[in-house]
């Protein structure tokens, strides 16, 4: 049985990953998860007004989930290429991460 990373990096060569940022721009807390890599698990909060950079894969799927008093509720699907701020792919560009931020 394969063992799942969850701390590293994405499981594939580092000119095949995509350097991502994530802007929470709620007042709430948000939980970001990727789990539809094969073989990598990746979670992390971000607090309010936080900005997360990361790496992961062209195919990765971001779920953010939107926490207050009451819990946690999936909010939203977003492509990681989407967030993408660097990498060896079309698509990647500084623009992504401002509009995210804005």
């Amino acid at each position: 049985m394969e063992q799942q990373g969850i701390d590293g990096p994405p499981p594939v060569p580092e000119d095949q990953q995509i350097h991502c940022a994530f802007a929470n721009d709620t007042p709430n807390l948000q939980i970001i998860r990727i789990e539809n890599i094969e073989g990598w698990y990746f979670e992390r909060v971000v607090f309010p007004g936080q900005t997360l950079g990361f790496r992961a894969t062209v195919e990765a799927v971001v779920q953010i989930y939107t926490c207050d008093h009451a819990g946690c509720l999936l909010d939203d699907h977003v492509r990681c290429l989407d967030l993408c701020v660097e990498g060896p792919f079309e698509g990647c560009t500084i623009r992504t991460l401002t509009n995210q931020i804005s």
